[in-house]
């Protein structure tokens, strides 16, 4: 889980620390409990999917998502990011392997 907020403008933006210790305690916890997952997945919006992609080693695909997913990320994006408009939503993914070596376990 990555918390969203919305930064004013002139404003030092802490997101991308908020992101890597986030991704960082996931791969913790894989380790941790011993979990074997082939891929590590998500549904996110961008500008989090250009994000994804392009600092933290994902593919991400723009395609429509289950109704149930998409719904639960339109409603983060409309709190936090815009209410006035719809958010552009794809799929991120990464083998678990790419992603333990991105983010070696710390346990």
């Amino acid at each position: 889980h990555i918390p969203p907020r919305s930064i004013p403008p002139n404003q030092e933006n802490p997101l991308l620390l908020d992101l890597s210790e986030s991704l960082q305690m996931t791969s913790d916890y894989i380790q941790y409990h011993r979990l074997k997952p082939k891929y590590i997945t998500g549904c996110t919006y961008e500008p989090l999917l250009k994000l994804a992609e392009r600092r933290y080693g994902f593919d991400a695909v723009r395609v429509n998502v289950p109704d149930e997913w998409a719904e639960r990320v339109r409603t983060v994006f409309h709190r936090f990011v815009d209410a006035d408009r719809d958010p552009v939503i794809g799929f991120i993914y990464a083998t678990a392997e790419t992603f333990q070596e991105r983010f070696p376990p710390r346990t």
